[in-house]
Order: C-alpha cells, then sequence, then structure tokens
C-alpha cells in the first residue's frame, strides 16, 4: 500500500510542474514550494517514526518471568522479587472501540533501539552488499530505475518536437500514467502475490520458504523490459505518442511491484538483516542508478534510443532471469550464508 500510494501521488504531482513552474520560466518556484513538504518528512521521520521494533509481552516462564526488549536481550525476574512490578506486562485488551484505535495509533508497544544499535547496522550493510542473494536484487533495482530515468529525461523533449508537438499540460500527464502504473501493483503485487504463496505453502506441506516470494518478480521484470523495449522503439520509428504513456505506465508497474517484491525478499530471506538488506536494494540501487544517469545522454547519442532501450531490456530481463536458479537453489545458498554469517546479528535493527 505505502509503495503504491506513494509512488501514484509522487509521480502524479510532478504533472503539475509546468502549472507550477509557469512552464519553466520561473523553475525556482518548484524547489521553494517542494522543500515545504520535504522539511516536513525529514521533522516527522526523526520525531514520530522510531525504530522496527517492538517490545515482545512480559512472560511467566517457570516460575520465573520472563522479558526480551526490543534488541533481544533476555531479562528473568524471579517470582518472588519486588522488581518486576513495574515491568511491561501485557495490558487487558480495550472494551471500547475509539480506545483500541487510538492505542493501536500510538503504538505504545513500540520502542527505539540505542545508537549502539544503529551503529552496527553499518558494518551488516557492508556485508548485506557481499551478499549474493542481495546484491542481485539491487543490480535488478538499478537497472529497471535506470530505465524509468531513461523515459523520463527524455520524452518531453521528444513529444514537444515534430512529428508531435504536444502541448506542455498532454505532455505533463505522460507522469500520471506512471502513477497508475504505480497503482495498479498494489493488488499485482499484494493480494495475488500473498494468494500465491499460501498456494505454495500448502502444496510445501504448510512451510513458508522466502524463495516463494520470487514470484513477485515475474510480472515487475516483464513489464520494466517491455516498457524500455518499447519506449525504444515508439521514439526511433515515431510511433503514436500514445505508446509513450503506455511505456511510462509498465515502468511505472514495474518499479513499485519490484520495490514491493525487494521488501518481501529480503526480509523473508535475511530476517536478521532486514534493515541493512533494505538499505542495499534501496538506497544501494539508487545510488546505482543516478550513476547511470550520468552517461544516459551520451549513451543515446552515441547508440540511439532503440539500441539503448534493447540494451536495457536485455539487463533487466537477464538479471531477472536469476529468478529461476534461485528456485531451485536459491535455498541451499541462503541457508549456507545463514551458517557462515547469519550469526551476527547483536543488535541489529530488524521487525518483530
Amino acid at each position: 500500500m505505502v509503495w503504491s500510494i506513494a509512488g501514484f501521488c509522487g509521480t502524479s504531482v510532478v504533472s503539475s510542474v509546468p502549472l507550477m513552474t509557469n512552464s519553466g520560466t520561473r523553475w525556482q518556484r518548484f524547489y521553494l514550494y517542494w522543500a515545504i513538504p520535504c522539511g516536513i518528512s525529514c521533522v516527522a521521520a526523526f520525531t514520530l517514526c522510531p525504530e522496527t521494533y517492538f517490545k515482545r509481552p512480559t512472560v511467566a516462564f517457570d516460575g520465573h518471568l520472563v522479558m526480551q526488549s526490543a534488541t533481544e536481550k533476555i531479562f528473568i525476574y524471579e517470582d518472588q522479587a519486588d522488581d518486576f512490578k513495574d515491568k511491561d506486562l501485557p495490558d487487558t485488551p480495550s472494551q471500547s472501540l475509539w480506545l483500541a484505535i487510538t492505542e493501536w495509533l500510538r503504538m505504545p508497544r513500540v520502542t527505539a533501539g540505542g545508537w549502539n544499535a544503529m551503529a552496527r547496522c553499518y558494518p551488516q550493510i557492508l556485508l548485506c552488499l557481499l551478499n549474493p542473494l542481495i546484491f542481485w536484487v539491487g543490480l535488478l533495482n538499478a537497472t529497471v530505475f535506470g530505465g524509468m530515468m531513461f523515459i523520463g529525461e527524455t520524452y518531453a523533449s521528444i513529444l514537444s518536437e515534430e512529428p508531435y508537438e504536444l502541448p506542455n499540460h498532454l505532455i505533463v500527464l505522460v507522469n500520471f500514467s506512471a502513477g497508475v502504473g504505480s497503482l495498479l501493483a498494489w493488488p499485482a503485487s499484494g493480494p495475488m502475490v500473498a494468494g500465491l504463496c499460501k498456494y505454495f505453502s500448502r502444496r510445501n506441506k504448510g512451510v513458508r520458504e522466502a524463495e516463494q516470494y520470487l514470484v513477485a518478480f515475474v510480472l515487475p521484470v516483464l513489464a520494466g523490459t517491455l516498457s524500455t523495449l518499447l519506449y525504444g522503439l515508439a521514439v526511433q520509428h515515431r510511433l503514436h505518442f500514445s505508446l509513450f504513456y503506455l511505456s511510462y505506465g509498465l515502468n511505472g508497474f514495474s518499479f513499485t511491484g519490484l520495490a514491493i517484491a525487494n521488501t518481501l525478499w529480503v526480509t523473508g530471506a535475511f530476517p536478521r538483516w532486514a534493515a541493512p538488506g533494505v538499505v542495499i536494494v534501496g538506497g544501494g540501487s539508487y545510488m546505482a542508478s543516478f550513476g547511470l544517469s550520468a552517461i544516459l545522454i551520451p549513451w543515446l547519442h552515441s547508440q540511439g534510443p532503440l539500441r539503448v532501450g534493447v540494451q536495457l531490456s536485455a539487463l533487466q530481463f537477464g538479471l531477472g532471469g536469476v529468478i529461476v536458479p534461485l528456485v531451485f537453489w536459491g535455498k541451499r545458498v541462503r541457508q549456507y550464508i545463514h551458517s557462515r554469517w547469519g550469526k551476527w546479528e547483536d543488535g541489529a535493527l530488524r521487525p518483530s
């Protein structure tokens, strides 16, 4: 839901840029106006979004009280002592619907992991970068995002020239088509993938394996491959301008669907390294794709839009094809990585 709605709103708002900047003559307004929500989001991230830890409720076991902290430190208290009276005992469920909703919004069980846990994330990020099952996802995400930049950096100038010569208010709607594609990724990567994983779990005697989440990569990879290929053909042969909207819509679907699949795979395959893994497939892939953008224009001038589209499609399809061997041998590789390096989890930030 978050990826799809954020993708829809983010790309759709770009359609208002000509109105906001008076068709580019007052481009400073964009940075002035957009700095306001960016500043609010930065403040909100540091003040309203604690780490993804949830304290386990205190439980009674073998005559003792056992409490586990957010960083998974175990505290055992004797039931004869008085030092457990103020500990985090589970509350009685609220009988009021309104109180239950407000308690859920306040997330009363959320706690912070501390600076020590944050510092330990950085060497774990390096280990995730060396993990082939995570590094592969980062490369795939970078190529799909590079395809998005290939379309996003060139469509405006092409549609404003002959034979299209479209007005600005129609050209910017290409961004809206990408937003619609992001929104369509919600049912395709949410309920459909959940249903398929449930089916595979039943076939696997009720056992959920991380490799079952690989099915979430199929549609995004195919959509991304088709989008850059279709765009390259449309630019090279001056096809109907509706294909520009379609290719960018497919690219928005691919990018959002892949972001959802990345999160499912990394957190499912390496739950102890969930936060560092998400850093690699998210931030690391963005860094790689922006590096690609530095050579995009010279690449287009030397190869032409059709060849660039074909090459990006081949990269996406080739990297996406890694799914096939992972289905058969991914579990063995994942278990080997867990046995060698997966025990180092002290202070790691990860979902409960």
